[in-house]
């Protein structure tokens, strides 16, 4: 088995091997069992499985005060007050649009559950941090690949509120994106993949040069 390519760990119990897959990396039926025969094994059956997830939290924070907005130091405090009231779920980011994702390395309490610890989280926090009061609009769990990897595109120049739907439709329409938000200082974003993608930045370019949208570097 050790001449199969894109193994990231191999398990056998009894008659039964299990194999997990490196990001991006396939399995055939007639690898496997190709592999088995040379190693002096007949291969009986061969069962593919979805590649494992993990649960992400999504919610839509809204500033109660006139004039705040989601600039980076408001996004900074609101992602330490979710990270505290929340420590089982990590990576929390707060884009410039409000929606806020955490990703949990464990299974995660009932939506119930979630929705109450974030509404109290949220109501509690101080203002003279965040510039306004706020409040949780909306709280959902999706379920993204483990492999999932977030990654930060500076922009030629800022990006405007005004800008963001039809920047949107653009990285929608890339089919490993699973979300995107714009950054606090307004000349980021923030954009998760299914897995580390080596040509993001050239992709992202392809889908958003017709906006007039200039990338210039892209971090994983």
């Amino acid at each position: 088995m050790s001449t199969l390519k894109g193994i990231a760990s191999l398990v056998f119990d009894c008659k039964t091997a299990t194999i997990s897959m490196t990001a991006g990396a396939t399995l055939l039926e007639r690898e496997v069992i190709e592999a088995l025969k040379k190693a002096g094994f007949a291969g009986e059956g061969f069962t593919s499985g979805a590649p494992p997830t993990r649960s992400v939290v999504e919610l839509e924070i809204e500033l109660l005060a006139r004039d705040a907005r989601f600039d980076q130091a408001t996004c900074g405090a609101l992602e330490l007050q979710l990270a505290a009231a929340l420590p089982a779920a990590t990576e929390w980011r707060v884009g410039a649009d409000g929606k806020a994702r955490g990703r949990f390395a464990a299974p995660p309490p009932t939506a119930t559950e979630l929705e109450a610890t974030l509404a109290k989280a949220l109501a509690s926090a101080s203002p003279r941090a965040t510039a306004s009061r706020v409040r949780a609009e909306s709280t959902r769990l999706v379920e993204w690949p483990e492999s999932a990897a977030r990654a930060t595109v500076t922009l030629a120049a800022p990006l405007a509120a005004s800008q963001w739907q039809p920047v949107a439709e653009a990285i929608a329409s890339l089919e490993q994106v699973l979300a995107w938000s714009p950054g606090g200082d307004g000349e980021t974003l923030m954009v998760w993949t299914k897995e580390p993608c080596a040509n993001l930045a050239t992709r992202l370019r392809g889908v958003l040069s017709p906006l007039s949208i200039s990338v210039s570097q892209v971090d994983s």
